[in-house]
This record gives structure tokens, C-alpha cells and sequence, in this order.
């Protein structure tokens, strides 16, 4: 393949101002990583990071000189962040690493080396690129860095163990920079990410999450890579209870792929980029195998999956994710009510608002639809609910204002204790009372009509209780 040639003139004016300082000062300044690549894949970078052969204390004085604002509280990793006017540019000091004691720290680091030297420590040869401000591409180190991009090829820089063992959070940058870029995985870099897979449990939950967010939220597909037997040895460890689902044969007439696939599947056909809904649907059959059962005919069932995934769900979060409470609540919402059946009817449209609010719906039936759309061999005397339909009747209740919750009903447990003279729970048990009838359409949401409905509720409850 091709690659494109930069055209200096087509870059930020903020990065020609930055190169301009840095060459005023005679210091050697230099675009590197993943914005070179994508230029020279003819894409507009999201970020222009810099690296500049001087300690950082010298990038510092260079920007004070030129009145440039910046923040200096990574500097002690090399890092100065530089801002101009909304935006802010990393610029790092180049470096030279010793030895990594802990598969993330090196026991020193030299600033200022040259950007050749710099270079080495990267991670893979397609972010190993520098350009300097004249435009020139900077692939001394090996030679076959723009050949390796050019051919769509994921290769580490030098030894692939020596590279994942200084972080083995490598190994999913890999995965991930595979599936984002649609590149192949060189055999040798492949074969390393399995041999040192283990050790991606010495990785931060954080650092794996964010990793796994931008997996997840890529918009590309992820089967024809999740799939694939050696990265499955590498989810395996990343989320070891997905392993019983590998292989595990459904046998069941409406599905014709084993479990893990129909997970893949279904996270593919989520329509959203959503984290928690495609985390969602990573983990929504993942109790599959705890529950399988064959009936007389051989066919194969999974009473009560749905619950048991919520659980292992739980589990895979609190253990090997860090996500916000928010976030875990609705992977685990989601999860339990995966398969939850919906109708196109104002009531069942009720009934759901009164337990879900109108975005855990949305969310809900993407995720169904998702799981659907894996079915096969579908009753035909049983037709599928639209669920654009049903969002769409539920849309039309919010627009109504219908009562789904006792909060929304036109009386207060106030309003029945001055009336009725009553307390305690039968107030509560009152207002469900409501509640449901209004919702039933038994009774419309006004205060008389409900006080009325009361009267005869309370009547008829103290009728029940004088007979027991």
C-alpha cells in the first residue's frame, strides 16, 4: 500500500508555531507516534504530541520564553503539556530506558537522548515514526517501519517479549490496534502476546478498562479478531469466565453458533457505541453454560440464564473492570433483563417506565435487537415484537404525562391520611393501589377520582381484614 506524503503546509497553524519556537532555539523538535501514522495513512490525527531532544526543564524555558502557557505536573516523567488558545499539545523530552523491575517502571530514564534513540523504546513500528518540522520521516532504527505500516502489519519494535514485558498492557494495544486498523498481527509479535499473556495480571484494573472501552466503542467488529484461537487464550485472561463459553455448543434450534460466538455476535450488532450497552452484551449470556439442560428430544435450554449471567457479571466487574457505580448498574441491568419480553401497548409501555427509566429502555432494545438478530429458525406463529415500535409508544406516554409512578398521581399519602384518617403501611399499600388503576386505565389521575378509587380500596381492604 502507499502511504501518503505530508504536506507541511496542511498541518495546524498551533503545530507550525510550536516547530517554529523549537527551531528558533536550534533544538531538534519532532511530531511522533500515532499522529505520523495517521497522517501518512491520510487520516487528520486526533492529537499532535510532540518529542524534543531536551531535558524537560529546557522545553520549560523554551516556552516561558515565548509566553507559551503550559503545565508542568508530568514533567518529571519527561512530559511538559503546552497550551494555545483551547488547545494543548503534549511535548515530551525524548528518552532512553534501563531495565523494567516491575512490567511497568524502568530503573532509570535519560532525557534529551537523540530521537533515534528514542524511537526504540516504542511499542510497535507503525507508532515508532518521528517527523521533523521540515517534513522529513524519521524510520532510521530498522528500516521497515513504513514498510510495516504500508502493508498493514502490527510488529513490535525489536523483541516482542522484551516489549510486552516492559508493559504487558502491549499485548491489548496490539489486540486493539489490529482490530481499529484493520492490520495483521506479525506471526512473531502474535506468538509473544500468547507466551505473555499472564502477565496482564499484573495490570490496573483502570489501565485494562480503558483498553477494553476502546475496543468496545471502535465501531468495528470484533468476532473475526476475539475469535481467532490465539486471542482467545489472551480474553481468557483479560475475562477467564468468558473460557466456558468458548466451544460450548448450544444445541438449541434458534441459535446456530456455540456460546462465545453468539456473544461476539451480538456485541457486533449492538447499533451504538455505547460502552456499557456493548459491555453489556459481552456479558449477557455469560452464565450460558452454569444453566444448561437438554429436554427429551436432545434439544438444549438455559433456564434462568439471564440471572446467573447477571451474577458472573457482577463478578467480572468488581473483580477484573473499574467502572463508575453508575456504569455497573446498567451492565448489570441490562444483563439480568437481556431477554425481558415487551408489547406494543400503552399499558406494557406504562408498566416498564414504572420500573425502567426511558433511556434504560433505549439502551435495552438495542441490546435485544442485538441478540435477535443472531436468531435463527424463529417461530413463525410467534412474530416478534417491533421494538422501534415499542419506544415509540413509549415516547408517546412520556409526551402524555401518564402516571407510572406514585410520585406522578394527583393525590399524596398526605392528602389519604387527612382523608381516610389512616398510617403506616397501608398508606403505601394505598398509593400502589392507585397507582396501578391509573396505570390499568381504571381510574383517571385526578384528586377525586383517586379519592373516590380510595374510599372503595380501604372499604373493601377492611372488609378483608374484619373477615380474617
Amino acid at each position: 500500500m502507499n502511504l501518503k506524503e505530508i504536506n507541511m503546509n496542511d498541518l495546524p497553524e498551533d503545530v507550525k508555531k510550536i516547530f517554529n519556537i523549537f527551531d528558533r532555539e536550534w533544538t531538534p523538535i519532532y511530531l511522533v507516534g500515532g499522529c505520523v501514522r495517521d497522517m501518512l495513512l491520510g487520516t487528520t490525527p486526533k492529537d499532535y504530541d510532540f518529542t524534543v531532544e531536551t531535558p524537560p526543564e529546557n522545553i520549560e524555558n523554551i516556552l516561558r520564553l515565548y509566553h507559551i502557557p503550559f503545565n508542568a505536573m508530568s514533567a518529571k516523567y519527561g512530559t511538559i503539556v503546552a497550551r494555545i488558545g483551547n488547545e494543548e499539545y503534549e511535548i515530551t523530552s525524548t528518552r532512553k530506558e534501563a531495565d523494567y523491575v516491575d512490567n511497568r517502571h524502568p530503573e532509570e530514564v535519560i532525557f534529551g537522548v537523540s530521537i533515534e534513540e528514542d524511537l526504540k523504546r516504542r511499542d510497535f513500528t507503525i507508532n515508532a515514526m518521528a517527523m521533523d518540522s521540515k517534513g522529513n520521516i524519521i524510520d532510521s532504527f530498522d528500516g521497515n517501519k513504513c514498510f510495516d505500516l504500508g502493508n498493514h502489519l502490527i510488529k513490535t519494535v525489536g523483541n516482542p517479549e522484551t516489549r510486552f514485558k516492559e508493559d504487558p498492557l502491549r499485548i491489548m494495544r496490539a489486540l486493539r490496534f489490529s482490530i481499529t486498523k484493520g492490520f495483521q498481527l506479525d506471526a512473531a509479535t502474535q506468538k509473544a502476546m500468547v507466551d505473555c499473556k499472564d502477565m496482564l495480571n499484573n495490570i490496573s484494573k483502570e489501565r485494562i478498562t480503558a483498553e477494553l472501552r476502546k475496543i468496545l466503542t471502535a465501531g468495528v467488529d470484533i468476532q473475526p479478531y476475539f475469535a481467532n484461537s490465539d486471542m482467545m487464550k489472551v480474553i481468557k485472561v483479560i475475562i477467564p469466565e468468558l473460557g466456558p463459553c468458548m466451544h460450548f455448543e448450544q444445541h438449541n434450534k434458534y441459535h446456530h453458533q456455540d456460546v462465545y460466538n453468539h456473544i461476539l455476535s451480538v456485541v457486533d450488532n449492538c447499533k451504538t457505541d455505547k460502552f456499557e450497552v456493548k459491555l453489556a452484551a459481552l456479558l449477557h449470556d455469560i452464565g450460558k453454560p452454569q444453566t444448561y439442560v437438554t429436554d427429551a428430544e436432545g434439544w438444549g435450554h438455559f433456564y434462568g440464564h439471564a440471572k446467573v449471567s447477571r451474577d458472573i457479571a457482577e463478578t467480572v466487574i468488581d473483580e477484573r473492570l473499574s467502572l463508575t457505580a453508575r456504569e455497573k448498574d446498567l451492565v448489570l441491568a441490562l444483563v439480568e433483563h437481556h431477554d425481558m419480553e415487551v408489547h406494543v401497548t400503552e399499558k406494557c409501555a406504562r408498566r416498564m417506565l414504572n420500573k425502567f427509566d426511558r433511556d434504560f429502555l433505549s439502551d435495552f432494545c438495542i441490546l435485544r435487537q442485538a441478540d435477535r438478530d443472531d436468531h435463527v429458525n424463529l417461530d413463525p406463529n410467534r412474530p416478534l415484537v417491533n421494538l422501534n415500535n415499542f419506544m415509540a409508544t413509549v415516547d408517546e406516554e412520556i409526551k402524555k404525562n401518564t402516571a407510572v409512578k406514585v410520585s406522578d398521581l394527583a393525590v399524596r399519602g398526605n392528602d389519604l391520611m387527612d382523608t381516610f384518617h389512616i398510617s403506616g403501611p397501608i398508606v403505601g399499600q394505598t398509593l400502589k393501589a392507585l397507582l396501578d388503576a391509573v396505570m390499568d386505565e381504571k381510574v383517571t389521575n385526578d384528586k377525586d377520582t383517586l379519592l373516590a378509587f380510595a374510599a372503595q380500596y380501604l372499604e373493601k381492604d377492611t372488609d378483608l381484614e374484619e373477615e380474617r
